[in-house]
């Protein structure tokens, strides 16, 4: 997992206040591959986080015209909702250790992963 700042296309975002904000990013990277099948993403807004539930393709997702679902739960949450990915605790575990991060993507797509290991930031 990679806690981020938001940069989409050279376009720095500021901390997301809602999930809605992430909606013209998520097209783009799922069609990018960054966001798949198993990938989880997550925001922090305070001391809520929202997460994608599990099973969720996120091209459909990014595609549909009617509200995006999202799993919200408080940063203190124990108890992993049923709906909610199940990365959820590793998210909640990293919001607590680094309150400077605002939102995670957990990506399976090598490119990032190899940055990740090498250290790099992703542009």
């Amino acid at each position: 997992m990679v806690c981020i700042h938001v940069r989409s296309r050279g376009i720095l975002m500021r901390a997301p206040k809602h999930p809605d904000d992430l909606y013209p990013f998520l097209l783009p990277w799922a069609k990018e591959g960054i966001l798949s099948q198993d990938s989880s993403l997550s925001i922090r807004v305070g001391n809520k986080v929202y997460i994608n539930p599990k099973t969720k393709n996120f091209l459909l997702w990014a595609k549909a015209k009617s509200a995006k679902p999202w799993i919200q739960v408080s940063l203190e949450e124990v108890t992993k909702p049923d709906s909610a990915h199940e990365d959820l605790p590793y998210h909640l575990a990293i919001y607590r250790a680094r309150p400077e991060c605002n939102a995670i993507v957990h990506s399976f797509q090598e490119n990032i992963q190899t940055c990740s290991l090498a250290g790099e930031t992703v542009k």
